[in-house]
């Protein structure tokens, strides 16, 4: 599948729906960028439900202040609970 994708003046692009619905690229996705033999190559990161956690958690710019020191503990619980409610 071939695309033409514009960058905006703030360089930023935006990935046609049928690239990302084939590659199955969701809303807030991350994805890792390299260059190889001159092109620019694209690859869908999975985080872990951790760090995509800690990633949401940092984009809203809550909490502020140091990290409490149960958070793993507080995060991993939160995991869970989603997971049972998915089922």
């Amino acid at each position: 599948m071939t695309a033409t994708i514009a960058i905006d003046s703030k360089g930023q692009m935006m990935l046609p729906k049928p690239i990302r619905k084939r590659l199955g690229i969701q809303k807030a996705a991350f994805l890792r960028a390299k260059t190889e033999n001159g092109q620019l190559v694209l690859h869908p990161v999975e985080l872990s439900p951790e760090d995509e956690l800690r990633a949401i958690v940092q984009a809203t710019g809550y909490p502020p202040g140091p990290e409490p020191k149960n958070a793993m503990q507080i995060v991993k619980r939160a995991i869970q609970r989603v997971r049972r409610e998915r089922r």
